[in-house]
């Protein structure tokens, strides 16, 4: 029903690949339009993806900050219709965050300023038919979800069962059935689940997430569900 994608380890991709950053962060576009794509046409309803804190987006480097921009622009306007729409897959795209603020934050003159797709348009694209693409872009979860994200990020997690209680807090969206997060820092695969829902992490990094490989984890997460709550 709804997926949060994490798609952490583009700069350690970055790395490990000698390519810059910048050129991390548009593979990562890619990945993301195409592992989305996946999802929806396998049942998924609502795709939701972090990009990163508001503390993020004001630390890194202008350049890096432009380009994320850049890619949820992109993202946003370029791969679907201007009138948000896929039509094939009757997807509505929209955005939530405080992408205004990093904006005016760091001086930055953008196209995403323009953005057609204001924030308070998100209700209504969640309350809609059909299938619901979201970009969380400098949004910061409710402190308790931050402060679990924050524990299971580490490779030896102290954390073994997700608490009952893990939001978005964004308005109109549902609970979240599955977390998936790339760029894992332990040596293989992570479950953590509770009865409602499932913390999957991986050390791919993203830019290295294919689409086979993409649903072959979202099928190993609800087979360990399943398993979990037999």
């Amino acid at each position: 029903m709804h997926i949060v994608m994490i798609p952490d380890g583009n700069r350690r991709y970055a790395k490990a690949h000698s390519v810059s950053n910048l050129e991390s962060y548009v593979l990562c576009e890619q990945r993301l339009y195409e592992c989305s794509m996946r999802a929806f046409s396998i049942g998924v309803r609502y795709c939701t993806v972090r990009l990163g804190s508001l503390k993020n987006f004001c630390e890194r480097p202008a350049e890096e900050v432009v380009v994320l921009l850049d890619v949820v622009n992109r993202f946003l306007m370029r791969t679907f219709p201007k009138d948000r729409l896929h039509p094939e897959n009757n997807i509505s795209s929209n955005i939530v965050g405080e992408w205004g603020d990093i904006i005016r934050l760091r001086r930055i003159e953008h196209q995403l300023s323009r953005n057609p797709i204001p924030p308070e348009r998100a209700e209504r694209v969640f309350q809609g038919g059909g299938r619901v693409l979201t970009l969380l872009v400098g949004f910061d979860v409710p402190e308790r979800t931050q402060y679990v994200l924050n524990e299971l990020s580490r490779a030896k997690a102290k954390i073994s069962t997700l608490p009952r209680c893990m939001e978005l807090g964004v308005k109109g969206l549902p609970k979240v059935d599955l977390w998936l997060r790339t760029g894992d820092r332990s040596s293989g695969e992570r479950a953590i689940m509770n009865h409602d829902s499932c913390y999957f992490a991986t050390p791919t990094y993203w830019p290295d997430m294919t689409m086979d490989l993409f649903e072959d984890y979202l099928l190993s997460a609800e087979r360990r569900f399943e398993e979990r709550n037999a």
